[in-house]
C-alpha cells in the first residue's frame, strides 16, 4: 500500500501512519493500494472492451452516414 502526504509521514504510539507538516500540523493524507492485475474481473475487463469497440463503432457509422449524406446533397 502507498501513502501520499504533502509533507511527512509519522507513526504515532499505536504504529498508525500520520501525515504531518514540517511543525507537527495534521495534514490529510491518501493510502492507494498497489495495482494488482489479479483484481481485475475478466467479465468486467471485456465489457470495457466490447465498449470500446462499440464506441469507435458508433463515431464511424455516424461519420460514414454524414458522408453519404453530404455526397448526395453535393450532386
Amino acid at each position: 500500500m502507498r501513502i501520499e502526504c504533502p509533507g511527512e509521514v509519522v507513526t504515532d504510539a499505536n504504529g498508525a501512519a500520520l501525515c504531518q507538516d514540517m511543525n507537527g500540523q495534521p495534514l490529510a493524507w491518501t493510502s492507494i493500494p498497489d495495482f494488482d492485475v489479479s483484481q481485475i474481473d475478466a467479465a468486467v475487463a471485456a465489457g470495457a472492451f466490447a465498449a470500446g469497440f462499440v464506441i469507435v463503432a458508433t463515431v464511424w457509422a455516424i461519420g460514414r452516414g454524414a458522408r453519404i449524406v453530404l455526397s448526395m446533397i453535393g450532386r
